[in-house]
């Protein structure tokens, strides 16, 4: 019995470390989009802001579609579907401006300061969100 939940313990303890590992990378992309953005947007943003909205739409619809069927009323899942295309849209912002700045201009944006400070923050970043979600209840609910 102890050995099938060593099992299970690995298990999960793999799957939180890998869903960890590719949201610190995500994190840190997004971060070299927003460092992209405060020094000013690269050639092209506004040619690719269509693609940026059109996914934000997406996720809109998807989450009244989910939301509508979970949550209580419909003011709450309307509300959740906005903060959640919300979300989405500056993430594919800043996640779409850190590919590109990445890849175009590497060699202001790969330097050694934010090679070190980046990584480091989206770390910590992604440390806070997994306690958060850990303990989400104890955030809430009030005292």
């Amino acid at each position: 019995m102890s050995y099938r939940n060593s099992l299970l313990t690995k298990s999960s303890s793999t799957k939180i470390k890998s869903i960890l590992l590719i949201s610190s990378i995500l994190t840190t992309i997004c971060l070299f989009g927003f460092l992209s953005l405060l020094m000013g947007p690269q050639d092209g943003f506004l040619s690719r802001m269509p693609l940026y909205v059109f996914g934000t739409s997406i996720s809109f619809v998807v989450a009244i579609i989910l939301y509508d069927g979970l949550l209580k009323t419909g003011q709450s899942s309307i509300r959740s579907a906005f903060l959640m295309g919300f979300i989405t849209f500056i993430f594919l912002v800043s996640f779409g401006e850190g590919i590109i700045s990445i890849l175009v201009n590497s060699n202001l944006t790969l330097t050694t300061k934010n090679l070190f400070y980046l990584p480091s923050l989206s770390l910590f970043l992604t440390g806070i969100g997994y306690w958060m979600s850990l303990h989400k209840s104890d955030l809430i609910s009030k005292k």
